[in-house]
């Protein structure tokens, strides 16, 4: 009976997460009351416009940094309102000598931008820390070297800097060119989950590639912070400001990063999602309302999701020899899980044999067979991509969080 409560248990909560919880914030979203800030053109000579300080934490990245600043050289907000610090956190390469040339340049000569070299490399929460808390202007806006942002991103964040209870200003994320389907259908769900859970109340987490808050509702971070662009715009959410996603507001990421860098990613990523629930989890207290929901629904269960599938494999297993409805089950999770591992083998495999010449074996044959027949089909294979980015995502959670546990994953970059 025990083993059926729990078994129970884990696959509602699966359940819930993956499918249920997206209805139900949708549905939240659309009962809301409407808070988005009027999108009336404002006349800078009426209003007072807000100074911002762009901070751009730079370690090695001088593949992307001419880029960068060249497309902040199109941004549109007056000169004298507009600081940019480039901080090169210890680099070893020539992102700092790259920068002031690019700085240099005829079109970007009206920017008022400094590149600062901090000759030891301690990591990038320890030098936004750093920065902030020697700024003066009401706002601060961080921003990725290898993502470009819309020319009017901060005309279009205006009209929620001057909303009072606004702390945090998030943008819309997109790739330019997705690893996988798999990705690319995450980040727009992540995305569309952001909308709902913007009017519904406020966003949890933000797309670390840019976004603003208010600098007097700042709280400098533990060096040792994973995941900053959670932490940081939480903790001002935890002191009764909203983050607000602006789907105008762009931030282009121009960096693919292979399967292997991808993954590491990940699992960095979800290490940081163990640490950020132990460290904001007074936001589970009903007195945060709709955050509290969206927190328990999302973040807090997904650390948690590795564990409770793996549970509920076990008892499947357990419970399958007495009722046919658990062999049911039990048989779905392994097909789930062998289409994911198939996945895997059918992609690694196309990518090697892209440096290499193609062979005739049977695991070649068995490759183009299924990258062909299964994995181009509009239905299954869009389906089967995603099981499998799903699963990875899963797993890639499971080996974050065992890290930290472990002592494993430090903050730095």
């Amino acid at each position: 009976m025990l083993m059926q409560v729990c078994a129970t248990l884990a696959l509602v909560l699966i359940v819930y997460h993956h499918l249920i919880y997206p209805l139900l914030i949708k549905l939240w979203s659309k009962k809301a009351v409407n808070r988005h800030p009027s999108n009336q053109s404002i006349s800078r000579q009426q209003v007072n416009i807000p100074g911002i300080t762009l901070v751009i934490p730079a370690y090695n990245e001088a593949a992307y940094i001419s880029e960068k600043i060249a497309n902040l050289g199109f941004i549109d907000y007056p000169a004298d309102k507009l600081r940019i610090i480039i901080a090169c956190d210890g680099c070893t390469d020539q992102t700092a000598q790259l920068a002031r040339v690019a700085a240099k340049r005829p079109e970007n000569s009206h920017l008022n931008l400094e590149v600062r070299e901090f000759k030891n490399n301690r990591g990038k929460v320890a030098i936004v820390n750093q920065l902030v808390a020697s700024l003066d202007t009401p706002w601060v806006a961080l921003s990725d070297v290898s993502a470009l942002i819309s020319i009017d991103a901060f005309n279009v964040a205006h009209q929620y800097m001057i909303t009072p209870d606004v702390g945090v200003i998030c943008s819309h994320y997109q790739l330019l060119d997705p690893g996988s389907e798999g990705e690319a259908a995450y980040w727009k769900y992540q995305s569309q989950i952001k909308v709902c859970e913007a009017r519904a109340g406020s966003t949890i987490g933000v797309h670390g590639a840019c976004y603003l808050f208010r600098r007097d509702r700042f709280t400098p971070m533990p060096e040792d912070t994973i995941n900053d662009d959670f932490i940081l715009p939480m903790t001002i959410v935890a002191q009764g400001y909203r983050s607000v996603y602006e789907p105008d507001l762009h931030a282009l990421e121009l960096e693919k990063a292979s399967h292997s860098m991808d993954y590491r990613r990940r699992i960095r990523i979800s290490a940081g999602n163990f640490q950020q629930v132990l460290r904001l989890k007074r936001l589970l207290m009903p007195q945060y309302g709709s955050i509290a929901f969206s927190f328990f629904s999302g973040k807090f269960l997904r650390v948690l999701m590795p564990y409770l599938m793996l549970l509920l494999l076990l008892l499947s297993l357990l419970l399958s020899r007495d009722s046919w409805v658990w062999g049911t089950l039990l048989t779905a999770q392994l097909l789930g899980y062998a289409s994911a591992a198939w996945v895997y083998v059918i992609q690694r495999e196309a990518a090697s044999s892209q440096h290499k010449v193609a062979g005739i074996g049977p695991v070649s044959r068995l490759v183009r067979w299924g990258e062909k027949r299964v994995l181009q089909q509009p239905g299954i294979g869009k389906a089967m991509k995603l099981i499998n980015y799903l699963v990875a995502g899963h797993l890639a959670n499971l080996l974050g969080s065992l890290r930290y546990i472990r002592g494993l994953e430090k903050g730095r970059w």
